[in-house]
């Protein structure tokens, strides 16, 4: 008995090393960080590892921690619609400029009125 969970100790812990999950739905707390694309938000968040970027269904996008968004956005016209600090719902000229607003996005494209 003693051999079977120290055989299931080192698996766990060897797995752990490299961000693995011991199993379906379980992720070891491992701080290796990946920034990635939320699904829902549309937004670059950082995760702990792969395995949570993975089970929240995001996109990975590159190891390590998200950068900060650039100071300036790129003028190219892509609208999104967003929930602005204020409540209401806006139109905004990219992601980029919606990011830098701090509002919430809520779809592609221009919003539309009630």
């Amino acid at each position: 008995m003693k051999r079977i969970l120290a055989c299931a100790v080192f698996l766990l812990t060897s797995q752990a090393a490299f961000g693995a999950s011991p199993g379906p739905g379980v992720c070891i707390a491992v701080e290796k960080p990946v920034c990635a694309t939320n699904p829902k938000t549309h937004l670059q968040e950082t995760y702990p590892n792969e395995c949570y970027a993975k089970q929240a269904g995001a996109v990975i996008d590159y190891q390590g921690e998200c950068l900060e968004v650039k100071s300036s956005c790129p003028l190219h016209y892509v609208p999104v619609c967003g929930r602005s600090l204020t409540g209401s719902d806006e139109t905004y000229t990219n992601l980029c400029f919606l990011k830098k607003a701090g509002a919430e996005f809520l779809h592609n494209g221009k919003c539309t009125m009630p």
